[in-house]
């Protein structure tokens, strides 16, 4: 260990929350159901097999939260998988189809056509994949709104509330 002194500003703190949160984690499958108080309310769970565990410090919900975000990750994908899975067989079959029809098609309009229903088809098939690039937690978008680097109330009302 060095003997390098730090000025205060620099040293590493551990950083506790101003409120109570917790974690319901499920204890067979640690699938994280939702972050909560650390209230009454919140032990009712345990009877249901969720263990509640307390976060204490700013460290422990940065960790859950991106556990949480890999676990939607994963969940997104599956679900994603499984529409394009059931839709690809219709999806394949009008698309051969189309092809043929544009190999017999003989005016230019005819093909103008049928190339731009090819065009909006892998457009839909593109918008079928629900990409999801970037998520937050309310409490994250309430301590950016607070430090004034990103409205993130806004935000959250505008997926809560399609406004």
């Amino acid at each position: 260990m060095s003997e390098l002194i730090l000025p205060p500003q620099y040293q590493r703190r551990n950083v506790r929350m101003t409120e109570n949160l917790a974690v319901l984690r499920h204890s067979k499958t640690k699938r994280i159901l939702c972050f909560c108080y650390a209230d009454l309310f919140a032990r009712t769970f345990e009877a249901q097999g969720y263990e509640v565990i307390p976060i204490n410090y700013a460290h422990e919900y940065d960790k859950f939260a991106q556990q949480l975000r890999e676990q939607t990750a994963i969940e997104n994908a599956a679900e994603d998988l499984a529409v394009l899975e059931r839709e690809d067989v219709v999806r394949q079959r009008l698309r051969n189809e189309l092809r043929q029809k544009l190999r017999e098609a003989t005016t230019g309009t005819a093909r103008q056509v049928i190339e731009s229903a090819l065009h909006t088809l892998d457009v839909m098939q593109e918008r079928k994949k629900r990409i999801r690039k970037e998520s937050f937690m309310v409490q994250e978008a309430k301590e950016a709104d607070a430090s004034g680097k990103v409205d993130g109330l806004d935000i959250v009302k505008k997926i809560i509330c399609n406004e």
